[in-house]
């Protein structure tokens, strides 16, 4: 029985592919392929196992693996489908933890990995962050998490899971190199091909909901204020709006990097990237992605105080 482990990262797709598999769950199953319902799914049906590791027992007559060789032995897979993006950058005891959970169960293991170019990854976590609790400036932001977070360090990370589990084959790919542009599509080719031709593949025009460069900057004030303010409840109603209104219109602005932000990066993670490359067998595409400089575009006010102030008296206006 082989394992096929996905383990993101993070903003790549990750919650369209677990749609997927757990929607497919029975055309998959009739295949002797399984993804798991019995480790810990969530409303996207990502698999938390590495949250259940520390939250329930690994004893087998009881927790989750119970739970998983009750299902195994129920649907007798040929291969079986873990899919948890925040496995990517585990640390060595969690995936020695990993490690021990799998390895009487599987006599193979196959693990996947989709990389979004550091660059490109940023912008997006840091944006992420201001809709959450964030109120470090994106300068302190940035030289944590270029400089001293392992998370970018994909070199490393990727080492981590090949010292953890040698006799593995690690496919390393990249969201700028996909099958068609499409996750699903590119990962049912590379570890599931069996299933292609009994699958109608929908085409799907993923629009940009990023925020906008003002309301992300507008959130980090908000973030400030909510977190000095000792009556933080309107600058917290005046956030929800702000994050309400961005899921809810396509922006042609979305929030960025400067050319110059954008520079620092590619040139402290290129040579590192280029590691990847040789160690891991990418392809060629996948190299440029992950190696090539960033497109630089034009500098649209980024740091436009004006824009902000007036997005900030445009929801005041609104609570009027």
């Amino acid at each position: 029985m082989e394992l096929i482990l996905h383990i993101g990262q993070q903003k790549t797709g990750s919650t369209a592919l677990q749609t997927f598999l757990n929607e497919k769950y029975a055309i998959l199953r009739g295949r002797k392929i399984l993804y798991p319902q019995s480790l810990g799914n969530e409303h996207n049906k990502q698999h938390l196992i590495m949250h259940s590791f520390k939250t329930q027992s690994l004893n087998e007559e009881n927790g989750i693996k119970a739970d998983f060789l009750a299902e195994i032995s129920k649907t007798t897979p040929k291969k079986v489908i873990i899919s948890d993006e925040n496995m990517f950058v585990g640390k060595p005891e969690n995936l020695n933890q990993l490690k021990v959970f799998v390895n009487d169960i599987f006599h193979k293991v196959k693990i996947i990995c989709y990389l979004r170019v550091q660059h490109d990854q940023m912008p997006s976590n840091y944006q992420q962050g201001l809709k959450g609790k964030l109120s470090k400036d994106l300068r302190s932001w940035l030289d944590t998490h270029i400089y001293k977070s392992v998370y970018y360090k994909y070199h490393i990370v990727l080492n981590r899971w090949k010292n953890t589990f040698p006799e593995a084959k690690i496919l390393v790919k990249t969201v700028g190199n996909l099958l068609h542009d499409d996750i699903v599509q590119d990962f049912v080719e590379a570890v599931i091909p069996e299933v292609k031709n009994e699958i109608i593949f929908e085409s799907k025009t993923i629009s940009n909901r990023s925020i906008d460069q003002p309301s992300g900057h507008l959130l980090y004030f908000l973030n400030k204020l909510i977190d000095k303010s000792k009556h933080p409840s309107p600058f917290q109603s005046i956030k929800e709006s702000v994050i309400s209104d961005s899921s809810n219109y396509t922006t042609k602005t979305p929030f960025a990097f400067s050319n110059e932000e954008k520079l620092e990066i590619w040139n402290q993670f290129k040579d590192r990237n280029t590691l990847i490359a040789s160690d891991f067998k990418l392809s060629q595409a996948d190299i440029n992605y992950l190696t090539s400089p960033p497109e630089m575009k034009e500098d649209d006010q980024i740091d436009n105080l004006e824009r902000v102030y007036l997005k900030f008296l445009e929801y005041l206006e609104k609570r009027k």
